[in-house]
């Protein structure tokens, strides 16, 4: 059986489960947990309402940043998987 994230079995989903979870809950999650609960013809009715609002959205031309991590554990090399043995036995990372 299915179970819905605050613990309801998805029999009871809908607004009964909404109105029970007391988890904290994203503003994007909230959305995610309505679209999927919606029919084809709710979801084109709620489609366009929303995409006007993602036009008013300013645009760069420029993709989004990426988290500062992200590359962090780029070594410059391009051989690692391939000589993973030789580089451990020579104590890589040390």
């Amino acid at each position: 059986m299915l179970v819905h994230p605050s613990g309801i079995p998805q029999s009871l989903s809908g607004q009964a489960a909404r109105s029970v979870y007391t988890g904290w809950v994203t503003a994007k999650e909230q959305l995610q947990q309505l679209v999927a609960e919606m029919g084809e013809e709710q979801a084109l009715r709620a489609l366009g309402l929303i995409k006007p609002l993602l036009q008013d959205k300013p645009d760069n031309g420029q993709a989004p940043r990426l988290p500062e991590f992200v590359g962090s554990g780029d070594s410059g090399r391009s051989d690692l998987s391939e000589r993973v043995d030789e580089l451990l036995a020579e104590g890589f990372g040390r």
